[in-house]
């Protein structure tokens, strides 16, 4: 297993779209051991908001000219698609439904088609480790583990996917558990893309892409599709289903019942008949 921890930073948010500058990634084995780490620089074709850097209290991390020779993100497109894509890899970031808008306001900026991905978040994971109720940014979280480490810059990139590692490894190291087991035992593995949309079945939260929808039988297919059945559970071996017209009454609460099935270890299927519930 693989983890791929990232980040996205963006030129400005002009009308609620983002135009993203940089996408910064850090590729660890399952140990957290790094195997690779990079700051593909973009070129947003638009302006950077200064004012929004100084709210935040800081600078670009490179000068502009960098940035503007850098290829637009259609050039960087497959190689983003295929690092987040990738079998047996998983993706992690922090307050990572923003990252996951950056990228499909870009697809559909330059009528590139929105690719599907799983991802999760340490700023649940955190949350769900102490108990607290409201989000922390991603300097905040890491200053507050490591108040000592000095060597990142915040809002680079590809420290703020190193930032994003070591917290994730922090929790491990005190939950003594390791990141895949974490994710899959305690519906961290919430949030998906696919079908152009920002799907988070646990919070009833659907993004949806303004280039078409697709029916409720067809985004429940899709689904299930990127369902595993936990190994072990309360619903193990077991079949579950519900009525067709759930679909289209509530499409938010359907996924949330496939999704809590698996994670019991049941397994939902649509024909009722095969059901034990």
């Amino acid at each position: 297993m693989e983890y791929i921890f990232f980040d996205i930073e963006c030129a400005n948010m002009l009308h609620g779209k983002a135009k993203i500058c940089s996408f910064g990634y850090v590729l660890t084995d399952s140990s957290f051991n790094i195997l690779e780490k990079k700051d593909i620089l973009i070129n947003p074709a638009s302006f950077f908001d200064t004012y929004a850097l100084k709210r935040m209290g800081t600078t670009l991390p490179y000068p502009k000219e960098e940035y503007e020779k850098a290829g637009k993100f259609p050039s960087h497109y497959e190689k983003i698609k295929g690092l987040l894509t990738k079998e047996g890899r998983m993706a992690v970031g922090h307050g990572t439904v923003n990252d996951a808008h950056f990228l499909l306001h870009e697809c559909e900026r330059y009528s590139l088609p929105p690719f599907d991905f799983k991802y999760s978040d340490t700023v649940k994971m955190y949350m769900k480790l102490t108990g607290r109720e409201k989000k922390l940014d991603l300097t905040s979280v890491f200053t507050e583990i490591y108040p000592e480490e000095n060597s990142l810059h915040s809002h680079r990139s590809d420290d703020d996917a190193e930032m994003t590692m070591k917290i994730a490894k922090n929790i491990c190291d005190v939950t003594g558990r390791t990141l895949e087991d974490l994710i899959k035992n305690n519906n961290l593995l919430s949030e998906q893309v696919f079908s152009g949309r920002i799907l988070d079945p646990e919070c009833y939260l659907f993004r949806v892409n303004p280039s078409g929808c697709r029916k409720p039988d067809e985004i429940v297919k899709r689904f299930m599709e990127l369902q595993k059945p936990a190994t072990k559970g309360v619903l193990e071996g077991a079949k579950v289903a519900l009525k067709a017209r759930y679909q289209w009454l509530n499409l938010a609460s359907y996924l949330k019942i496939i999704k809590l099935t698996n994670a019991a270890g049941g397994r939902f299927v649509e024909e009722r008949w095969l059901a034990d519930y």
